[in-house]
């Protein structure tokens, strides 16, 4: 082998680990990337399970439970806010401590109490 063949050799294998070495960081960069989409989601899945048992647990109140916790309270690691948009409709958010992050919502129909039993 001429000695201008080697030196290319070398420079061709040192090449190839330097494009290994950026591969290999892009892929440890994708990784960690995933894990913390992953730490993240399940998180996000332990909010909305506590969430949706709260809901769940409201969703049996009558109206007056509903009239008697309007407004906004503090459950465990959420907010639960009551408002009452109508005689009959109570609107039920559920967000996250800071209140920014709105997990839940949903709307309960309760007939007043002026209405009749079936």
């Amino acid at each position: 082998m001429s000695r201008d063949r080697r030196g290319l050799t070398v420079l061709e294998v040192l090449l190839a680990l330097v494009l290994l070495a950026i591969s290999a960081a892009a892929w440890m960069g994708l990784m960690q990337q995933g894990i913390t989409t992953l730490h993240t989601m399940r998180e996000r899945e332990a909010a909305v399970a506590k969430a949706s048992a709260e809901l769940n647990r409201m969703a049996l109140w009558q109206a007056a439970d509903l009239a008697n916790h309007t407004g906004p309270r503090r459950v465990g690691a959420l907010i639960v806010q009551v408002a009452s948009v109508g005689e009959s409709l109570y609107d039920v958010v559920v967000t996250d401590t800071t209140g920014r992050v709105r997990i839940l919502a949903t709307t309960f129909y309760r007939r007043g109490s002026s209405a009749p039993s079936p």
